[in-house]
């Protein structure tokens, strides 16, 4: 009996060994993420999404197009019944606008769920993980909902600070939840049902939390990989800041009554 015990804790540690032996560093594993996602060829839109919000009294739902760009530019057209909005990052810079005026030049972390979807290659990748607090030197296997992941970031219990954290599926490659913390606030994303739209993947829903709350859906659109930009300055943050100007102080906006709903959702 003892002989067998010994039999078989060897057994486990040579297992155990030999599983871990096989989990890629963080340059090979984000490299055969990017490679099974595929990648567009210069730019891609999703058109005719719906993005609900689900953290206010009344939940609602409003129409969202997302469009990327190979070099990491990204832009959100949102619009309602009675208000429309712009939000944009490109070349480090950010801007939303709503109407004809500049609400914010904030990086909202409601995108951060775009990090993971469209970037140039791997070596692109990996700088902005790092920036957004994932130790990528920690690569781990893990366990979630009957599905086994590796896990970039470091390992915490639940009493510890929260990091950021990268899952992706061990068996297909691709993302299924990314965590960043902010400050305070830890966001989560979790990406489901990956579709194939000609050579790319992309998500059929992401879903956002924020602080383990649940407060927004997008539900993908139609997905163009020919589409190129309108303008010239489509994704350009600084001409569009000439041609809107900033947001009214609080005082003139309680004057004419201007302060609304619609911009506190629009992060």
């Amino acid at each position: 009996m003892k002989k067998i015990s010994i039999f078989c804790f060897l057994i486990t540690i040579f297992t155990a060994s030999y599983s871990q032996a096989f989990i890629p560093d963080a340059a090979n594993l984000f490299n055969f993420m990017l490679e099974k996602k595929g990648n567009i060829y210069s730019w891609f839109s999703i058109t005719g999404s719906k993005i609900f919000y689900l953290d206010t009294k009344n939940p609602f739902e409003i129409n969202i197009d997302l469009y990327y760009s190979l070099s990491g530019e990204f832009r959100a057209d949102l619009s309602s019944d009675t208000s429309k909005m712009i939000y944009m990052e490109s070349l480090n810079q950010s801007v939303t606008i709503q109407g004809d005026e500049i609400l914010s030049e904030e990086t909202s972390p409601y995108y951060f769920f775009k990090d993971l979807l469209f970037l140039k290659d791997y070596k692109t990748l990996l700088p902005l993980l790092e920036k957004r607090g994932c130790d990528l030197s920690l690569i781990r296997l893990d366990r979630k909902d009957n599905m086994i992941f590796y896990v970039a970031g470091r390992f915490i219990d639940d009493k510890a600070d929260i990091q950021s954290e990268i899952w992706i599926n061990k068996e297909t490659f691709l993302p299924y939840m990314y965590i960043v913390q902010i400050d305070n606030s830890k966001f989560s994303f979790v990406y489901k049902n990956w579709y194939k739209s000609g050579k790319i993947k992309y998500p059929e829903k992401i879903e956002i939390f924020k602080d383990n709350i649940p407060v927004r859906i997008i539900n993908s659109g139609t997905t163009d990989i020919m589409f190129k930009p309108k303008s010239d300055i489509f994704f350009n943050i600084e001409a569009f800041k000439k041609l809107y100007k900033p947001e009214k102080d609080d005082f003139e906006k309680d004057i004419l009554n201007e302060t609304t709903d619609i911009e506190k959702i629009f992060q």
